[in-house]
């Protein structure tokens, strides 16, 4: 008895890992991200606010060249990226997804690419 203990002690304690939940997802994207993944974010997320007639802050995000424009020098990430309760946080409904953040965010590391 005491040594089937001593058997399963050692195979429990063999057995544990130290994975964060971080460790155990893909992070790795083996296929570079296009504008054709990032439009369906802005379509459903920014264009109700930032359409071609009369967007919010003068920042329409209907097209490849707006978007890819607006998150070079107008600080689409920076303002998607923010917490639920900062004032600048866009959408100005809740923050996105970190999935979605994460898809816009490597797109720029991609290099914008359009399709």
């Amino acid at each position: 008895m005491k040594r089937s203990f001593l058997i399963f002690s050692f195979l429990f304690l063999v057995s544990c890992t130290n994975d964060s939940e971080s460790d155990l997802l893909d992070n790795n994207t083996l296929e570079k991200v296009t504008y054709q993944q990032v439009k369906p974010i802005m379509d459903t997320h920014c264009v109700s606010c930032h359409g071609n007639v009369s967007p919010n802050a003068g920042l329409p995000l209907t097209n490849f060249t707006q978007v890819r424009n607006a998150v070079m020098n107008r600080g689409v990430i920076d303002r998607i990226s923010r917490n639920n309760g900062d004032p600048l946080l866009m959408p100005q409904t809740g923050r996105l997804n970190q999935n979605l953040i994460n898809l816009v965010n490597q797109w720029k590391n991609d290099g914008y690419l359009e399709e």
